[in-house]
């Protein structure tokens, strides 16, 4: 029974010091881009276009869109 103690003990000592030893993550950030100057960022091949259809803050966390027949965003 108090191997089994001393073993918990070390175990949960370990863990707490690893857990407590990591650094907080930081990434990093870019500034926001206007709408209108954002088309200058991309690379279209030829043949292709660019349109903007939504910018903030009409959209804030696009997570789905779709066409309909007519090709008008949803």
């Amino acid at each position: 029974m108090q191997r089994r103690l001393i073993a918990w003990l070390a175990l949960t000592s370990c863990a707490s010091v690893i857990c407590q030893a990591a650094d907080e993550l930081k990434f990093p950030t870019t500034p926001p881009t206007e709408p209108q100057n954002a088309a200058k960022t991309f690379h279209v091949l030829d043949g292709f276009q660019m349109q903007l259809i939504a910018a903030e803050p009409l959209v804030t966390d696009p997570v789905a869109i779709t066409y309909d027949e007519d090709g008008r965003a949803y």
